[in-house]
């Protein structure tokens, strides 16, 4: 252990549950659905973890690896933007670990000697080398591309699966190729089943101090079957016997999955359970924010593009709808083509004069929106002047987002407007939107010019379930509290958590505290946590030798695994 002090911690089991949020774990808990993660919030301590915002997959698992909010590490959007342009659609060239432009906690922790095993966590493609091994998760491309450190770890990885393939191509999301439900969750099973074998396998024949897979399947099982999943509310969709069955073997082998993986840690290992975000229904209502822009004068289309028979309106569907665009390739002359491919590549930016326009929408996630400001030196055509005419616009923009409402119900739809710097801290905050509105649940932003109204019902009813703030955060283990917290943890606070519970010390710069009213006072008393000044290039990893198990440690995880029936 570090010199701050010993703890009984030798070693920490991290357990990611994308997606989970107690709206649905604690019904099910009370209907004894799931003994085991109510086993571990019955010894531990437990309560809501707070997400980024916005609050999904890219940005709430950057921040957990680096315990600092997104302007810090960078990373606040699925794709990876140029922040002088304008490419606002959902499409491009995903992001990835490259992205992330700060120290994680596997750099810290590869660099203090603990050895770890990652498996699955958002943001971790491509692999880095790490004390130990790591499976790298979420937008991954596949598994022939290098998805393991060591590479050669992949070669014992014939039957993994990383993800459901058919929700995405090379550059965007497509959700036009799943299969009827029974497929789709008998696929979210499988995966599950898989993700847990194969973290079960690992963690008996790896030697680690810090062990974590995440788990992907309860944010699919959220998305697309969120209405059997709410049990205190009623649904207005007839429900199938047969799926409500299939959904409670899943949360049967989750809950299995995870008591293994705990009993086979074993009682000197401190568990948590976390979530990036939590979920509750999916929006109705979508916003066409340029809409609003254009209504104030401060957003400009390119004369001519008004008309819905316009090739700029053909180009917008296209740039939509991938099958109507096969389809429409196979039937438009060659020079038509042309041109749509050529303006395709801008989607609806494109549409706009920037040289007239002040302002424009840059949708984050759901119902957080970004509105970017035209200004010049920031933007390539920006023609907003920095200083006194810039903060003019952003005080009009947040008092006219607030008074937003609902044509068809009178309902406003702005619960809150913020400048960037109210929300976020960091080198990279230049290059996030200028203003953060955050709608009420039932409604998502969107870039579309494509009608006229401002409120438009969602035709987009893939996912039933859809994002919330807040997640999950369950802590158990020796000198515990045991109780619900009566406050929020963030999760920016969990980076600095794992670093005390294996005794490294943490970067001033975190954002991130440890949450000591999780511990029993005299532990936080006689264990402080112990801060570091920021030293980069003491990041690099200083790997252990040790990697195989005693003859007498290994024995010992073969009779866990009997136990839990995995061996004979």
């Amino acid at each position: 252990m570090s010199d701050s002090g010993k703890t009984d911690h030798r070693k920490v089991l991290v357990i990611g549950l994308d997606g989970a949020t107690f709206a649905y774990i604690l019904p099910r808990m009370n209907a004894g659905q799931l003994p085991n993660l109510a086993r571990v919030m019955e010894e531990g301590n437990w309560g809501n973890l707070l997400s980024t915002i916005p609050f999904f997959t890219m940005p709430a698992w950057s921040s957990f690896m680096t315990g600092k909010n997104p302007a810090k590490h960078g990373v606040i959007s699925f794709f990876q933007r140029d922040p002088t342009g304008y490419d606002f659609e959902e499409a491009g060239k995903f992001a990835n670990a490259s992205q992330i432009r700060d120290a994680t906690l596997w750099q810290l922790l590869s660099a203090s000697g603990k050895r770890m095993g990652l498996i699955n966590v958002p943001m971790t493609y491509p692999p880095s080398e790490v004390n130990g091994f790591m499976i790298s998760g979420m937008l991954t491309p596949g598994k022939t591309s290098t998805y393991t450190f060591p590479a050669s770890l992949a070669d014992i990885l014939s039957d993994y699966v990383i993800d459901l393939e058919y929700l995405r191509t090379e550059d965007h999301f497509d959700l036009s190729g799943i299969p009827n439900q029974e497929v789709l969750l008998a696929d979210i099973t499988h995966m599950l089943r898989k993700r847990g074998e194969s973290s079960l396998r690992l963690m008996a024949e790896y030697r680690w101090d810090l062990f974590m897979t995440v788990f992907t399947s309860p944010d699919r099982i959220c998305h697309f079957f969120w209405d059997y999943l709410d049990l205190d509310s009623p649904s207005d969709r007839v429900r199938d016997p047969e799926i409500e069955a299939g959904i409670e073997e899943y949360f049967r082998l989750l809950d299995q999955i995870l008591g293994d993986m705990i009993t086979l840690a074993g009682e000197d290992t401190t568990v948590l359970i976390v979530s990036d975000h939590g979920f509750g229904p999916a929006p109705t209502r979508r916003v066409n924010i340029n809409n609003w822009l254009k209504d104030l004068g401060l957003l400009c289309l390119h004369k001519g593009v008004d008309r819905v028979t316009s090739l700029s309106y053909l180009n917008l569907w296209l740039g939509r709808n991938h099958k109507l665009k096969s389809l429409l390739k196979q039937i438009l002359p060659t020079g038509v083509q042309q041109t749509i491919q050529e303006r395709d590549r801008g989607k609806d930016s494109w549409l706009i004069d920037w040289s007239r326009t002040q302002a424009y929408c840059q949708p984050l996630y759901a119902n957080v929106c970004g509105i970017g400001i035209n200004q010049k030196g920031s933007k390539r055509e920006g023609i907003v002047p920095p200083g006194p005419e810039y903060e003019r616009l952003r005080d009009r923009l947040i008092n006219e987002a607030l008074k937003i409402s609902d044509p068809s119900s009178g309902r406003l739809i702005v619960k809150a407007a913020y400048r960037r710097e109210e929300v976020y801290e960091g080198k990279f905050i230049g290059s996030f939107p200028d203003i953060i509105l955050i709608m009420d649940s039932d409604y998502f932003s969107s870039t579309s010019m494509m009608h006229s109204d401002l409120v438009m019902p969602n035709s987009r009813r893939h996912f039933i379930g859809d994002h919330r703030q807040e997640g999950i955060f369950i802590i158990s283990g020796s000198h515990i509290r045991q109780g619900r917290l009566d406050h929020d943890i963030n999760i920016v606070d969990i980076a600095p958590t794992i670093l005390y519970l294996l005794g490294v010390g943490i970067p001033e710069d975190m954002d991130g505290k440890v949450p000591l009213e999780v511990f029993e006072e005299s532990h936080a008393r006689a264990v402080p946590p112990r801060y570091m000044p920021v030293q980069p290039e003491s990041y690099l990893p200083e790997f252990a030798d040790d990697e195989v198990y005693s003859d007498e440690e290994a024995e010992e995880i073969r009779e866990r695994l009997k136990s839990l029936g995995y061996l004979g």
